[in-house]
């Protein structure tokens, strides 16, 4: 499906207030910094965490003026919001039911009202070839992918739906790269590319895209965001773990296993490259590349 054209849009936004969804996520204490001098416009800022207020006193040393949520708290209010921006970082995994709950927001963020879904490019599946923004998605989803897929078409649904898929997220010590040589093995093609974003770049992007929303009056409504600096090989990518700063002498280069034929011959994956697209992003510097951030 590709929604990206779908659905009408309303005048540029006049709002004033932002609500954050997941704020305690890596990603969403990566952003909350940065709000009063690149958002300024945003004047009331709600800051929701998980079920529980663990998070608060770190959140409240990032933007003390903020004014704080439990999830649970946040979903039981009937109360809308009006003249707020949404931003909803959570992941489906932290839900039963990932498109129910994302369509429950629709009532209370009313037009003008924005709501920016922060959204997995895994979405896209088994292409090959270049992807952008406007690239339609699978017919043929997985379950994980048909998850992502009815999420996002919740989200389109409102007038004021956007949708911001970020390639594989990582930093030194997160990421596909730690999992691979802490456990020693990593099964699949030696060879098969991987889409990488640093976290940093993501928050800067989600920035730029919230920025850019406030005068917006374009018909697209998904944004694509990779490092642009195509994909890194698996191996490629232990290799530079290994040797990195953070993991020389603690890790060793793992074996690769599995990724094969049954003749024994090594299994290709599909190539497939992640462009940073859509006009949201528009301004957006790019991201640093897995081997310079490691470095």
């Amino acid at each position: 499906m590709n929604a990206s054209n779908a659905y009408a849009l309303s005048p540029p936004s006049p709002n004033t207030s932002l609500t954050i969804v997941g704020a305690s996520s890596t990603l969403g204490k990566l952003i909350i910094p940065d709000i009063p001098k690149l958002l300024p416009h945003y004047k009331s800022i709600t800051l929701v965490t998980g079920p529980t207020n663990k998070s608060f006193p770190d959140l409240k040393k990032l933007l003390p003026s903020a004014t704080l949520q439990t999830y649970t708290e946040f979903e039981s209010s009937s109360a809308r919001c009006p003249n707020t921006d949404c931003l909803f970082i959570t992941p489906p995994s932290s839900f039963a039911s990932y498109s129910s709950t994302l369509t429950s927001l629709l009532p209370k963020f009313p037009p003008p009202s924005t709501i920016t879904l922060i959204s997995s490019a895994g979405v896209y599946g088994n292409l090959s070839g270049p992807v952008t923004s406007l690239t339609p998605l699978s017919s043929t989803p997985t379950p994980r992918q048909s998850n992502l897929q009815s999420g996002e078409s919740a989200i389109l649904s409102h007038p004021n739906g956007y949708i911001i898929r970020l390639a594989g997220l990582w930093t030194s010590t997160r990421g596909p790269h730690r999992y691979w040589v802490e456990n020693g093995s990593v099964k699949g093609d030696p060879s098969g590319g991987v889409n990488l974003l640093h976290y940093s770049d993501a928050a800067t992007a989600v920035i730029k895209c919230l920025s850019n929303l406030r005068t917006y009056d374009g018909e697209e409504r998904v944004v694509l965001v990779s490092d642009g600096q195509g994909t890194v090989s698996r191996k490629n990518i232990c290799e530079v773990t290994v040797k990195s700063r953070k993991w020389k002498g603690k890790r060793v280069m793992p074996e690769f296993v599995g990724g094969e034929t049954k003749r024994g011959r090594p299994e290709k994956e599909p190539e497939r490259v992640y462009i940073p697209s859509g006009e949201l992003l528009e301004g957006w510097e790019g991201g640093r590349s897995f081997e310079d951030g490691m470095s």
